[in-house]
């Protein structure tokens, strides 16, 4: 048999043991999360957690902790493109847009041309 085909990615993860608050039963407990990305900031990392993980009667209040993660999934062919979601194509840049072309252009500074012969200059 083969080698399968398969379609992967590498994607980074952060795991945020958070302390939060149930409003109902008056209680404080921690709970593990885990967010897709990474976050260089606390604020940004509670916004997500409260935007992705907060209820009515669950409050994030804050992180203890977390941990950055890598793992590499994956997944046949012939599941990818069972389960995966079809997008339009990918427009291409510069086959028919003309002033795409010229912007590319860059003027070349030119070197001026020696046609003399023994090192004469030109006009002497």
């Amino acid at each position: 048999m083969g080698r399968i085909a398969m379609v992967t990615r590498t994607i980074n993860f952060t795991e945020v043991t958070a302390l939060t608050v149930d409003v109902v039963a008056q209680a404080t407990a921690t709970h593990v999360y885990t967010l897709s990305g990474t976050f260089t900031e606390n604020d940004k990392l509670i916004k997500a957690l409260k935007k992705e993980f907060e209820t009515d009667t669950i409050k994030v209040v804050s992180v203890l902790s977390t941990t950055v993660n890598e793992k590499l999934y994956g997944m046949t062919e012939q599941e990818f493109m069972s389960l995966a979601k079809v997008l339009p194509p990918r427009k291409i840049y510069g086959a028919d847009d003309t002033d795409t072309q010229e912007e590319q252009e860059v003027e070349q500074p030119v070197a001026p041309a020696h046609n003399n012969k023994k090192g004469k200059r030109k006009g002497k």
